[in-house]
């Protein structure tokens, strides 16, 4: 067998040559592997910064609850809505496609007008306890598909309202918080001031077609609103939809306000 050295020499001296480019290769790898985990983390910073600052949104997540209604004593479909201290609690049913019943669960979180987590907490806003078990289920029969129906009062004998404001009750199955099956938006107010409020159509003729036009009037106690400039925020919407609706703050401090040729979009 004939070995011909020249060609090990070569051999060698490739692969000798070889190695330097591989640490080379390594190394850089090592080094954007390092960059991207300080970039990654970078992210997840202003994840976490965006879930500070996270406001609830109104809706239904779990594509089996159906027919989520409100009411009390005197209306079979009324807003989500309690006046404080009225002794008139809001009833609150939904259907859950099940064929067993589930321990179901809600929790009430005060927010400040934009729907944010306020900074008060759970025991200055609620009396009682702010997550409690929907006992009343009822189970369908007779019908086409099987559902559950949960019903609940607010307030009730375990949860009542210390004061007025905007709430989140957050519906889920009993240990399954992170995974809600509803958010809901649910109001508390002392009717400490009265709104009138008015819509006519619009004078241009154009705009007629898409364009309603509103005049309001706020009268409120100065006894129990001191400093009205920066406490009174009046918002406008049409059928509790977000997208459109319309803010009027910063208001002179008289006790009636007037506010005319506002428009909002049909």
């Amino acid at each position: 067998m004939i070995i011909n050295n020249n060609s090990i020499f070569s051999l060698k001296f490739i692969l000798i040559g070889l190695i330097p480019f591989i640490c080379t290769c390594i190394t850089q790898q090592k080094r954007i592997n390092n960059n991207d985990y300080y970039v990654n983390s970078k992210v997840k910073e202003e994840k976490v910064e965006e879930i500070k600052d996270l406001f609830y949104r109104q809706e239904i997540i779990s594509q089996d609850l159906k027919s989520l209604t409100f009411s009390t004593r005197s209306l079979i479909l009324a807003e989500p809505c309690y006046n404080l201290g009225s002794g008139n609690p809001v009833d609150i049913k939904f259907d859950l496609l099940r064929n067993n019943p589930e321990t179901i669960q809600y929790e009430l979180i005060h927010c400040d007008r934009n729907w944010k987590k306020s900074y008060i907490s759970s025991m200055d806003a609620i009396d009682g306890f702010d997550v409690n078990y929907i006992e009343n289920q009822n189970i369908s029969y007779g019908s086409v598909e099987q559902y559950i129906n949960y019903s609940f009062q607010l307030p009730n004998e375990n949860t009542n309202f210390l004061i007025s404001g905007n709430f989140i009750i957050k519906i889920y199955v009993e240990g399954e918080k992170e995974y809600p099956l509803a958010i809901i938006k649910f109001f508390v107010s002392e009717q400490i001031s009265n709104l009138k409020f008015k819509i006519d159509e619009s004078s241009n003729v154009e705009e007629s077609k898409y364009l309603q036009s509103y005049e309001l009037e706020c009268s409120y106690n100065p006894k129990n609103i001191l400093d009205p400039f920066s406490n009174i925020y009046i918002n406008i919407q049409q059928n509790h939809q977000i997208f459109d609706q319309q803010w009027v703050s910063r208001i002179m401090p008289r006790k009636c306000l007037r506010l005319m040729s506002y428009y909002i979009l049909l």
